[in-house]
């Protein structure tokens, strides 16, 4: 065989454009990548798509993206006494001096952008994530502020680089191949594990030997099932056949013995050939044992529990039940952390004034029982209200009246069952009394409200007569119906009113908001037992 002869069957047209074809993957994969660490000991090249081809990684991706894309994100607001109020999702919202917080609790609950709604946008992002060590979203300014969409841009087509000032451009690769710088203002991004704040490490390709070994065990098993899973065939003759000979007689047993679907079929032979098999060695034969170590290199990568994969290492019940505890705690919480801070960092302007939260406490409730009781010593140990907080956990629309009821219950000291007073009357009697106090507080402030949004209508561009029209409406009228009503005297409800009007007149309308009413309400049934006592 000559020189030309030897080259050519080495590097051939084919295995050139394999060649190629390796080089083009490895460069959407990461224009850093180190070959030495892509290429595994077990000859596989291993790119984030490729190691997607595995079962496991595919299903442990695809597991914990969907699990915290479909966990509530939702946005509050910090109080100044430590609390937190849920901002309301707005669409368009950003013109006023919250900087749009109101579209982004829309974005990150329903549609962060034209073409994918929340969970489909957080799918995406943290698998890329998980495979490619970060996520990235092209932050798009709009008319209602500065976030109009969050559009997700492909890691392999992003390259971070530092400036010398010490913040971050993006160079992002269009589809049709010409480059386009970004700030770091104008990016959204999610790191892994970065040494130097820049460049993150892909769990692929520093966990590229244990997938390389996974993926080449799944394709020699593969191959052991398309051979029909039978050892190789050796034919033996005697006398002398041509090449002619033995091409047929190799495509003969070939057609009769290889291939799943050729399996235990008859074949005839001449009486000179002699077919005998080459004996499986009984570890190759069970190969499909070695599969399972590959799940659980998979399973570490992702820092999962072995059985979120299908390895049952135990079946009692109490260890599922402690395998999904860790899967919360270990495996979902630090992502959604990590995003959550990504949010802080790049979403939101008023940094000391809203933050983002992932619900995890939705993946962690166990069975309705236990759930029930949870919730009943919560209320119990007065933690949580049943109307307005409890009712929120089981998907029903809050009730003040629970609340109000609540107030004569379980007080310390107090026995659990009704009895009666020192004037006679039952506990159940004095709930009743209390539930009628609070609806007549509600009305009062309803007809305020209803006042005062009249007001407004009618003095939208006369901000004299707005003031003038509070005076006139919370002195000669408000105040006489609030003292009326409530059982209280003239100044103390003239007092109220002027501590209403005042705020109006600072404030606007801003000031009844959707807390308003319930505050209120408390407050003045407080009065009103004050003044009674």
């Amino acid at each position: 065989m000559g020189f030309l002869q030897t080259i050519s069957s080495v590097a051939s047209p084919a295995r050139l454009r394999a060649s190629a074809q390796e080089h083009a993957t490895a460069f959407w994969s990461g224009a850093d990548m180190d070959w030495g660490h892509a290429l595994s000991a077990a000859g596989v090249t291993v790119t984030p798509d490729l190691a997607l081809t595995l079962s496991a990684m595919s299903s442990g991706v695809r597991m914990i993206g969907m699990d915290l894309a479909t966990l509530p994100a939702q946005t509050f607001k910090v109080r100044d006494d430590g609390g937190k109020d849920r901002v309301k999702p707005i669409y368009g919202d950003g013109i006023d001096q919250s900087a749009g917080i109101g579209s982004l609790a829309y974005m990150l609950r329903w549609q962060p952008n034209a073409f994918q709604t929340a969970t489909e946008f957080m799918l995406a992002q943290v698998a890329q994530y998980l495979l490619r060590g970060v996520a990235y979203a092209e932050i798009i300014n709009g008319p209602y502020g500065f976030l109009a969409q969050l559009l997700p841009r492909h890691p392999d087509r992003v390259t971070a680089e530092r400036l010398p000032s010490g913040r971050i451009r993006y160079r992002l690769t269009e589809a049709g191949g010409a480059p386009r710088y970004l700030t770091q203002d104008e990016m959204f991004v999610v790191r892994d594990l970065s040494f130097d704040g820049l460049n993150a490490l892909s769990r692929v390709r520093y966990g590229s030997e244990a997938i390389g070994s996974a993926i080449a065990t799944q394709r020699a098993a593969g191959k052991f099932f398309k051979s029909g899973m039978t050892a190789s065939t050796v034919a033996t003759y005697t006398g002398e056949m041509d090449e002619e000979d033995e091409a047929a007689l190799h495509r003969s047993i070939s057609r009769y013995a290889a291939g799943v679907d050729n399996s235990f079929g008859l074949m005839l032979i001449p009486d000179d050939v002699k077919i005998s098999n080459l004996a499986i060695e009984p570890e190759k034969a069970q190969m499909m044992l070695a599969q399972e170590w590959g799940v659980r290199e998979v399973a570490r990568l992702l820092n999962l529990p072995g059985s979120k994969l299908g390895i049952k290492d135990s079946v009692s019940y109490n260890s599922q039940v402690q395998s999904a505890l860790d899967y919360v705690i270990t495996c979902l919480r630090p992502i959604a952390v990590t995003f959550e801070q990504a949010i802080q960092r790049d979403l939101i302007l008023a940094k000391d004034t809203y933050i983002v939260e992932y619900k995890l406490e939705a993946l962690m409730r166990g069975d309705f029982e236990q759930q029930s009781n949870f919730v009943e010593k919560l209320i119990r140990n007065r933690v949580m209200r049943p109307g307005s907080e409890a009712r929120l956990l089981f998907g029903l629309n809050p009730d003040q009246r629970l609340d109000a009821l609540h107030v004569g219950d379980m007080r310390p000291g107090a026995s659990a069952s009704p009895r009666p007073t020192s004037e006679g009357q039952s506990s159940r009697a004095q709930l009743k009394g209390m539930l009628a106090l609070h609806d007549t507080a509600v009305r009062v402030l309803r007809r305020e409200r209803y006042g005062v949004e009249k007001l407004a209508k009618k003095h939208a561009d006369d901000p004299a007569g707005w003031q003038a029209g509070l005076r006139e409406f919370y002195g000669t009228d408000h105040a006489p119906f609030l003292a009326r009503e409530m059982r209280l005297d003239l100044e103390t409800a003239r007092a109220v009113c002027a501590q209403h009007g005042s705020a109006l007149e600072a404030q606007g309308l801003v000031v009844i908001d959707e807390h308003w009413e319930r505050q209120e309400a408390e407050d003045l049934c407080a009065l009103a037992l004050d003044a009674a006592a």
